[in-house]
């Protein structure tokens, strides 16, 4: 995979700095906010007190502050809100400048790995892979969002009154012009995905499997969740994967809503998270908690009713949405407190069934970095 470039907020980082490391993801089988943006400029936000817009006590002799590269796969969910966060103050309380760069899992990873990247986004079931089949000695931060319950019990049986609020990050959706009654109708549909390692298209085949369908029977196309949402409106995708304001706004011109596909995967707790590696806890831990200690503040904020419809006009402003698209978007349960990793020994069992774990694993506190 090339990239010309990668985007980093409003900075660039070259890809070259993504070479190191691929390698070591071979045998990867499996598998995807500074403070919020208030009326006033970024300069006037910044000059506001972020100690009493965003709490805590801050980082002691700060000086200049401490940059702290952060992966994201495709933005959205984890980009825009580390980059409201930072707008906020937030991250500034503690010291700490974070630089975005968006990438996919196995590059995130892999850069983690070879030290072009100090933390990064991902999904829990990826980074159990990734620790239990590659050797890796990835380390759970925090989490991002997390699945209750009651978000599950919703995905499992999602019905048409349902988009007016998506439960989970992404869901399936069927064209308004392909008749479509149930999972078993899947078998020769196009379907715009993210790519196949992604833990949304691992859903869907862990559902399409019990319709007695594999992968070889859906045509699955990979591409970017801009172009996968332009194909799918044009009607050049049977079906698509999408996530937040472009799903609801698929769901409003008309699409169906077929099934969550991360339902089949996660059981309550966290599912996307934060993770490091050792070498980084042990060189740069007091980055790293002082970014935890970031995140936590810019998700508590959000707690806020002002600041959500805040972080809404950032989305517009600086994203680009379309405020029509906003209109159903929900924000996701943010996590502000550590992982626990009784919450996740599930995903082992899971991946070994399926067979993409090679042998049993057991994850162990060694897996954990007890940040803030």
């Amino acid at each position: 995979m090339t990239f010309n470039s990668l985007k980093v907020g409003t900075k660039r980082l070259p890809s070259a700095t993504f070479a190191a490391g691929l390698a070591i993801l071979v045998s990867l089988g499996g598998c995807a906010s500074s403070p919020m943006k208030s009326d006033a400029s970024p300069e006037q936000a910044s000059q506001e007190n972020s100690e009493t817009i965003c709490g805590g006590e801050p980082r002691v002799g700060n000086g200049d502050l401490e940059e702290i590269r952060v992966g994201h796969s495709g933005g959205m969910f984890t980009q825009a809100y580390v980059e409201w966060g930072e707008q906020m103050g937030c991250f500034e309380l503690f010291g700490v400048e974070p630089i975005s760069v968006d990438a996919g899992s196995v590059e995130k990873i892999a850069a983690i790995v070879g030290g072009s990247l100090d933390v990064a986004a991902e999904s829990a079931s990826t980074t159990v892979l990734a620790i239990a089949n590659s050797g890796l000695d990835l380390q759970f931060i925090s989490g991002f969002h997390q699945y209750s319950v009651e978000d599950l019990s919703r995905a499992l049986t999602p019905t048409l009154d349902d988009s007016g609020a998506l439960a989970l990050e992404s869901a399936l959706l069927i064209h308004p012009d392909i008749s479509f009654t149930g999972l078993n109708n899947l078998e020769g549909l196009k379907i715009g995905v993210s790519g196949m390692d992604s833990i949304a298209t691992l859903g869907l085949l862990r559902a399409a499997r019990v319709e007695g369908l594999g992968a070889q029977d859906i045509q699955f196309v990979s591409a970017g969740s801009s172009e996968r949402a332009a194909a799918f409106e044009a009607g050049q995708l049977d079906a698509v994967i999408l996530s937040g304001p472009r799903a609801n706004m698929a769901l409003a011109n008309g699409a169906v809503l077929a099934m969550y596909p991360g339902a089949y995967w996660y059981e309550p707790g966290p599912s996307t998270v934060w993770i490091t590696d050792q070498a980084h806890q042990r060189d740069s831990g007091d980055l790293i908690v002082a970014f935890d200690d970031g995140l936590r503040a810019t998700y508590t904020l959000l707690d806020e009713p002002s600041h959500r419809e805040q972080f809404m006009k950032f989305l517009e402003s600086e994203w680009g949405f379309e405020a029509e698209e906003l209109k159903t978007y929900r924000i996701p349960n943010l996590m502000k407190g550590p992982i626990e990793l009784d919450d996740l020994q599930y995903l082992p069992l899971k991946l070994y069934e399926d067979g993409l774990l090679e042998s049993g694993f057991q994850l162990t506190s060694q897996h954990l970095f007890y940040a803030g």
